[in-house]
């Protein structure tokens, strides 16, 4: 959003106070909140002081900003300010609350002020912005940032991506979208409560985010590449985890995959639906070392296969390449061009191996021939 308010649009009882080639005294007493105004005037002054050309007058405003009475911001925050000055403060005051309710509450604050924020409050007011089915309409945006928060109940995501679907709306920001829309397809859909007791939907993903995150702190790093080759030692933790997520929808399964970690991703990439498979290897947090792995894993559906056999970033690794021509389930065009860039060794490994289709087996040898010439 763009920062400040210019001084055009201000009232002329404010200007004299933030005009800055007005006297420099008047603007320091205004910024330490010495002028006597009223709430929402005191606000927006302070708001624009703190881009102040003085960089004492501009400490100083953003000093007063986070040190107001509650009873001074209430008020305040309320009223129909510009909506620039709820932006400013809904970043000062995104510990509070209380006063974060009263922002997202606020007509006047911005769709763009919603949606950043959507993606870092807690439960409760992440109920409060999915309520307001108006702006998550206009802004999708909004619904997004709800998806990717780990605070947000699964009943609370499932209705917000079920109005987006409903609407034909694209949530373009969400990796996996079309396999998000298709798991929600079909799910009963719990009506908006704000106080609603949280859902056994939203308990099971709550639980595996916290026991997988605690699964990865306990295996480490070492642990973890174990997870992806699926050859990972006995765990209490990972057993808590595949029971909990055998208990998940697959919308639950989704969205745990685009906001799980590796441990997590270890696992869905593997489940016998292919969609939640599909959004475990395009989440974004997906890394090189995991792309290794799950390109050597013959038990992966083809379709994760050939989404890595496809991706340009990933098969730029050299590894990537080696496993991915001596996957069966790998596109027989993708296996054979990536031939041209494997080494002479691994040529000659390829072209005698008998778990490889025939024609790649003799492609390899074809190129290894006309190298030797």
């Amino acid at each position: 959003m763009q920062h400040p308010i210019p001084l055009s649009e201000l009232q002329e009882s404010l200007r004299k106070f933030c005009d800055p080639k007005g006297p420099a005294p008047a603007r320091m007493m205004a910024a330490r909140g010495m002028i006597p105004l009223g709430p929402a005037d005191l606000l927006t002054v302070l708001y624009v002081l703190s881009f102040d050309p003085d960089a004492n007058v501009a400490a100083s405003a953003k000093e007063k900003c986070t040190s107001l009475p509650p009873g001074i911001m209430e008020g305040a925050l309320k009223v129909a300010l510009d909506a620039r000055v709820l932006d400013f403060y809904a970043d000062k005051v995104q510990h509070d609350d209380a006063l974060m309710e009263i922002i997202l509450l606020n007509h006047a604050t911005a769709d763009e002020t919603v949606a950043r924020n959507a993606k870092r409050v807690n439960e409760h007011l992440c109920e409060i912005v999915a309520t307001n089915e108006q702006r998550l309409l206009r802004s999708p945006e909004i619904i997004e940032g709800l998806y990717h928060n780990r605070s947000a109940r699964m009943s609370t995501v499932n209705r917000a991506v079920e109005l987006a679907v409903r609407n034909n709306i694209q949530l373009t920001g969400i990796a996996a979208f079309k396999e998000v829309a298709a798991a929600i397809q079909g799910e009963l859909i719990i009506e908006a409560d704000v106080e609603q007791v949280a859902l056994p939907s939203d308990v099971f993903f709550m639980d595996s985010l916290r026991i997988g995150d605690a699964l990865e702190q306990e295996i480490g790093a070492e642990g973890v590449e174990a997870e992806l080759d699926g050859e990972a030692p006995s765990s209490m933790q990972r057993e808590s985890l595949e029971s909990e997520i055998s208990k998940m929808s697959n919308a639950e399964k989704v969205r745990l995959a685009l906001l799980g970690n590796a441990s997590h991703r270890a696992l869905l990439v593997r489940d016998a639906n292919k969609m939640v498979a599909l959004a475990a290897i395009k989440a974004p947090a997906v890394k090189d070392t995991e792309v290794v792995a799950y390109s050597r894993n013959k038990a992966l559906c083809e379709d994760v296969v050939r989404f890595i056999a496809y991706e340009k970033d990933w098969t730029k690794l050299y590894q990537v390449k080696m496993n991915l021509v001596e996957n069966p389930k790998t596109p027989l065009p993708r296996a054979l061009s990536f031939l041209s860039h494997l080494r002479a060794n691994d040529l000659k490994t390829i072209s005698r191996s008998k778990n490889v289709p025939a024609a790649v087996a003799q492609a390899a040898a074809n190129y290894l021939k006309r190298r030797q010439i």
